[in-house]
């Protein structure tokens, strides 16, 4: 039985071969993918070759569900409706072996689709990823395509015995379309809770040094995915209850932020199928808007690592190295950064000169070696273009132009 069941998929196979769709469409793809592959390496500004790679995938799957369906009608529709099963029938072969030799003939174009995807990303992507990267996303490219090949060519064999072979078609890319749309305009209206938490973090409170109603400084380190806050103020060691008390409301609210998404993500099976290429679950279409829409931006060594598919929770004693302050009593304490905690908003209003009074334990005052000893010289004591009082002997180091030059590329 499987002898005859593979001759016929065989026959079924080199039938179908002859059909224009089945040499069209996948030399239309090649083609296009390269053209493509050329416009997004030498045309399109790198900004938007990311959104751009990922919405050529979209096509790309939209054009497997396409191909699924039409195959499938020619193999258990076109066969029947031509003659060609009857001349099959008439020679000793069992309804099992027909239609295990039409699953047979299905999933060879299915492969041969798979394999048009493999040299479709590799011609339509070299300029999104490096080699590595653009191996592992052709080969995924091919098996994503397969699988949908596959479910959306089943499901139109099965519609295709109830309903007409238009509609039988029509249906599965009429859902395929709104299903996966849906998914990628949720995700782009989507953020994920840390990033919701940030907007509560950030709002103004000008009574406050740091100038957010918490009195917190967040900051990021070493390129890791985790928030750090410390209390603002070089006094204040710990946060108080009412700060607590505020972090965790922050932290509770935001948790619904994507609840929808991730909802929607684990049922919507079209979208998974295109999401999947998403591979850091990053609103894409921001790189259509000139202005960042994250509340994180403007943390201290925030590489937008943050992910909608996470639930990042308050963790009150984090996992970070203490070191030995006190070898005597040894004492070990976090080392923080310090002209971070002593931030003020106020300072710049109030300087040495500016007739305020002076804000204490705020920024980092400095001054060099011997500044207080009024008979040692300094080079800038020789300088005769000084036509102020004000030297660079002694001064303040406010974090705003830390902050600055930290976020300049020399230091990343």
């Amino acid at each position: 039985m499987r002898l005859t069941a593979f001759k016929y998929s065989q026959f079924a196979f080199y039938t179908i071969l002859k059909k224009k769709s089945s040499i069209i469409l996948p030399i239309f793809t090649l083609i296009s993918s390269l053209i493509i592959g050329m416009i997004l390496k030498f045309v399109v500004n790198s900004k938007y070759v990311e959104l751009l790679s990922f919405l050529y995938i979209f096509i790309l799957i939209t054009l497997t569900v396409v191909f699924s369906c039409i195959k499938a009608l020619n193999i258990f529709k076109d066969l029947e409706q031509e003659g060609l099963e009857i001349i099959s029938l008439s020679k000793p072969l069992t309804r099992e072996s027909l239609i295990i030799g039409k699953l047979l003939c299905l999933t060879f174009f299915g492969l041969i689709w798979s394999l048009t995807l493999l040299v479709s990303g590799f011609l339509s992507l070299y300029a999104t990823y490096s080699f590595l990267y653009l191996f592992l996303t052709s080969l995924l490219l091919a098996f994503v395509g397969l699988i949908t090949y596959l479910l959306f060519s089943l499901f139109t064999v099965l519609l295709s015995y109830k309903l007409s072979q238009k509609i039988s078609m029509i249906i599965p890319f009429v859902l395929f379309i709104p299903l996966s749309l849906s998914g990628m305009i949720l995700s782009s209206n989507v953020k994920s809770n840390v990033d919701q938490a940030a907007f509560f973090i950030n709002k103004e409170y000008k009574n406050h040094h740091s100038g957010n109603e918490v009195n917190a400084e967040p900051y990021y380190l070493n390129n890791k995915d985790e928030l750090f806050l410390i209390p603002n103020g070089v006094n204040n060691k710990e946060f108080s209850l009412e700060q607590v008390k505020y972090l965790e409301d922050v932290v509770n609210y935001s948790n619904s932020s994507s609840n929808l998404w991730q909802t929607y993500s684990w049922l919507s099976i079209p979208y998974q199928l295109v999401d999947v290429f998403n591979f850091k679950n990053k609103n894409l279409f921001a790189s259509l808007s000139d202005k960042s829409n994250s509340n994180l931006d403007k943390y201290i060594y925030y590489k937008n690592l943050d992910d909608i598919s996470y639930k990042y929770k308050l963790e009150k004693k984090p996992s970070v190295q203490k070191y030995l302050v006190d070898s005597k009593n040894k004492t070990y304490k976090y080392i923080v950064p310090g002209i971070l905690k002593s931030h003020s908003i106020h300072t710049s209003k109030n300087d040495n000169t500016s007739g305020h009074e002076e804000i204490v334990d705020f920024d980092i005052i400095y001054a060099a070696d011997g500044a207080d000893n009024k008979d040692k010289e300094f080079l800038e004591d020789k300088n005769q273009l000084h036509t102020d009082n004000k030297t660079n002997l002694v001064g303040r180091l406010r974090w705003v132009y830390v902050y600055e030059a930290l976020n300049d590329p020399i230091f990343n």
